[in-house]
């Protein structure tokens, strides 16, 4: 949905009642920005660093994550992604 508003020239905007919203709105933009040969810059505010994936987490909660999943650590689906660049350091889980 965030890749299709953005694709029809709309600005996408997505309310959730958790951060991990993020994940998808992240994925659809920067999926519609490489499409036109753009990238994507994110600035991202929190109190806790949101860079757990399941290897790392102590909860497992997708809360902790949102971060690490979009910058490609992690695991979601099918799609693997290199968490052993998380192992030097185990991040708190929240």
């Amino acid at each position: 949905m965030v890749q299709a508003a953005a694709q029809a020239g709309k600005l996408p905007l997505v309310l959730g009642g958790d951060h991990s919203v993020a994940i998808g709105t992240i994925a659809g933009m920067a999926k519609h920005l490489r499409r036109s040969g753009q990238r994507l810059g994110v600035l991202w505010v929190d109190a806790h660093p949101d860079m757990n994936t399941p290897e790392t987490s102590t909860s497992g909660n997708v809360h902790g994550m949102p971060l690490a999943c979009s910058i490609g650590l992690g695991r979601a689906g099918s799609r693997i992604w290199a968490a052993s660049r998380l192992r030097s350091r185990r991040p708190t889980s929240h």
